[in-house]
């Protein structure tokens, strides 16, 4: 076990060595600090706002609109239930006065930050594409072949590499996201749940972490996508070219399958797993939507391990 950290340590250390990985992360922060720098100044320079309704009027007119929507679905479905839910929070926030997020506030913007999601998309999928096909393009796959570890903990510190890559940046956004959302007034936001009998009162924070782990999901899935299409091939390219465009053109595919049943079963209907904090695209329950992004998992690692085992790397 000792020698797997090793290896692992040795991976983070050359995917720190990179410029690539800097200059990701820097291209992060800029973004992050760059954007929400013109939406303050958007907001400054905004001395006519529109004349809107009070939240309490907004969430009356919320709460009468999803009384139409429970009328229109099973009682056992998920969109009822989510109706449901979303009438109790309205009106315990109307019951108990609790303002919901309004924008232009410290919350709103922290909890917007996860929009900046896409780009730690990206960055993993480089990053697992190029972790091992680059060992086979420059030919040093064959210097880590002659040290004395199984090629399955080889591959494996490679993954485990991605992953806490995906941790680190997701980190470094937050971070990002708790600093810049200063250059916006601070505001007493209370994040509410409902269990199906009561409602619970949660920090703000409380709601930005679910929805980070919940973005987070995807992260790990592309990465994944990356990492097995990157060693089945051995092409950079191939696997970043390849895992962006299931990234992002199977998520809309997936709208225009909905009416579909067997469409819930294929691993893009479920990998945008923050779609839980809303409306899925299906009427699934998040451990349905866990077990199939397990299973696909569980397939795609036994063909990478499968496809590294036998391939022949001293070439």
């Amino acid at each position: 076990m000792g020698n797997f950290f090793n290896l692992i340590r040795n991976e983070w250390m050359k995917l720190l060595q990179r410029k690539s990985t800097w200059i990701m992360a820097i291209i992060l922060v800029v973004a992050v600090f760059g954007i929400v720098g013109l939406l303050r100044w958007d907001y400054s320079n905004n001395d006519n706002p529109a004349q809107s309704p009070t939240w309490e009027e907004q969430l009356q007119q919320q709460i009468s609109a999803y009384e139409t929507r429970k009328e229109g679905v099973a009682p056992s479905s998920n969109q009822y239930k989510d109706a449901v839910e979303q009438i109790e929070l309205a009106q315990y926030r109307i019951d108990h006065e609790l303002a919901p997020l309004e924008g232009g506030t410290y919350w709103s913007t922290v909890n917007n930050s996860v929009l900046f999601f896409s780009f730690l998309v990206l960055f993993v999928i480089i990053v697992a594409s190029g972790i091992i096909a680059n060992e086979f393009s420059k030919g040093t796959i064959k210097l880590l072949a002659i040290r004395p570890a199984t090629r399955g903990k080889l591959l494996y510190s490679k993954y485990v590499t991605v992953l806490l890559f995906s941790v680190a940046i997701t980190g470094l956004l937050l971070v990002c996201a708790l600093v810049s959302g200063l250059f916006f007034p601070f505001d007493s936001y209370t994040y509410l749940t409902w269990n199906g009998e009561t409602v619970s009162e949660w920090p703000a924070i409380v709601e930005v972490l679910q929805a980070y782990v919940y973005s987070m999901v995807n992260l790990v899935v592309m990465g994944t996508v990356a990492f097995m299409i990157a060693t089945l091939f051995r092409s950079n390219g191939l696997a970043i070219g390849l895992s962006m465009f299931l990234s992002f053109a199977t998520y809309p595919a997936m709208n225009l399958l909905q009416g579909y049943e067997w469409a819930k079963y294929l691993l893009f209907a479920h990998n945008e797993f923050a779609q839980h904090l809303t409306q899925p695209l299906f009427d699934v329950t998040p451990a349905f939507s866990l077990f199939i992004i397990i299973s696909y998992l569980i397939i795609f690692h036994v063909l990478t391990y499968i496809s590294f085992k036998k391939r022949d790397i001293a070439v």
